[in-house]
Order: C-alpha cells, then sequence, then structure tokens
C-alpha cells in the first residue's frame, strides 16, 4: 500500500460526491451525524485539530492524522485542505481499510 493509492481512492470518493472538506463543512457534516470517517493533514494548526478530534470523538467517528494538506488538496482536485470528511460507509471502511495498511507498512 502507497500514499498514492490510498489519495487515488479518497480522489475516487470525492468524483463519487462522497467527501466533505474545510472545517466548517466537516463540523456542520460531524453534527449532522453524515461523517463516518475524517482525515486530518498532518500539518493542520493544534487548534482546528484539536477542534475536529473532539467532535468526531463526542460522535465516535475514526480520525487519521495523516498526509499533507497539499496532498489532500490534490487528491480533491482542489486548493490545498487540512480536513476531509467521507460519508458512505463504503468508501470510509475501504479508505479506514488502505490507511491501517499503509501505516502498519510504514512501522515495519
Amino acid at each position: 500500500m502507497t500514499p498514492k493509492r490510498v489519495l487515488s481512492f479518497i480522489g475516487l470518493a470525492a468524483k463519487a460526491g462522497k467527501i466533505v472538506a474545510g472545517f466548517d463543512g466537516v463540523s456542520m457534516s460531524i453534527g449532522q451525524k453524515t461523517v463516518k470517517l475524517v482525515i486530518i493533514a498532518r500539518d493542520t494548526s493544534p487548534g482546528t485539530a484539536k477542534k475536529i478530534e473532539s467532535l468526531c470523538n463526542n460522535e465516535h467517528v475514526p480520525v487519521y492524522r495523516f498526509f499533507e494538506k497539499d496532498a489532500i488538496g490534490d487528491a480533491l482536485g482542489k486548493s490545498p485542505k487540512a480536513i476531509v470528511a467521507v460519508t458512505d460507509d463504503n468508501f470510509s471502511k475501504e479508505i479506514a481499510n488502505k490507511l491501517d495498511r499503509l501505516i502498519r507498512t510504514m512501522a515495519e
């Protein structure tokens, strides 16, 4: 598993309309209980990351700290994005599996 593959799959989810990006959109979607998974870029400000992580913890939404803003934005075909949320069960499970495999591979 490579970071590029995971980002490609995130891009596929975006094309399918199953991604919400940006602090406000993700926060609102978490509150509406439509978010299945959140990815926070590693270069996101600590305050912003903490706010989103807190919202996710309250709603039991899995959170990953991975990639950089530029890489996430490129995958979505947009400007750099600090936070993205997946709103589809199948995409979220597949992205979580891919991220878990990538994290394990990097730890070896």
